[in-house]
């Protein structure tokens, strides 16, 4: 059967014109870094341009990493050994402070992280983060706990995501080997 010669350009020029807008869609959904069920896509992996994409935990880091002026360092107690941590400038460590001292009955969760019910829960309007970091203090908003990653880095976090608090400084190690079951004290540090 002999093929009309207009036809066929067309089809070519339809072909061309599905990979176009095929193409043109990938790109829109790069750019816009949306997962295919529609959350929203792990921190680090946006399309800033930054070269920070292939490192899970870049966007992770906390702003703690550079000094801060009137940074708030805390005092981490567990039994009679402490660490050191900075918190972040931020709605919610603001509103952490504003409970301290407290004490927090810890635990061990996954053997990566010492999760603790804080007495209520924290507000503020913060980004929240989709990956651990070794270090890391956070808070959990749907059980309102606060927590330190001691393991674990770059770990996908489910939503809603974490609310970054700070970063442990000194004495890490303590926390970690603190077990499965302890009070930890919460308090600025003078």
């Amino acid at each position: 059967m002999p093929t009309d010669p207009s036809l066929s350009g067309h089809r070519q020029a339809a072909g061309r014109a599905l990979v176009v807008a095929t193409a043109a869609l990938l790109a829109l959904l790069a750019t816009s870094a949306c997962a295919a069920d529609g959350s929203p896509p792990p921190a680090g992996h946006g399309t800033t341009g930054t070269g920070d994409e292939a490192d899970p935990t870049a966007t992770a880091r906390s702003s703690t990493a550079a000094p801060q002026e009137d940074a708030v360092r805390i005092r981490l107690g567990i039994g009679g050994q402490e660490a050191i941590g900075t918190l972040e400038d931020n709605p919610v460590t603001r509103d952490l402070v504003s409970l301290l001292p407290v004490t927090v009955p810890m635990g061990d969760l996954f053997g990566r992280e010492k999760p603790g019910p804080l007495p209520r829960a924290l507000t503020g309007d913060v980004e929240p983060v989709f990956t651990y970091r070794i270090g890391q203090i956070a808070y959990w908003p749907p059980s309102h706990d606060i927590f330190v990653v001691y393991d674990g880095d770059g770990l996908r976090v489910p939503g809603p995501g974490l609310v970054p608090l700070g970063t442990v400084d000194t004495g890490l190690g303590v926390i970690a080997a603190a077990g499965d079951d302890f009070d930890m004290t919460i308090a600025v540090l003078d």
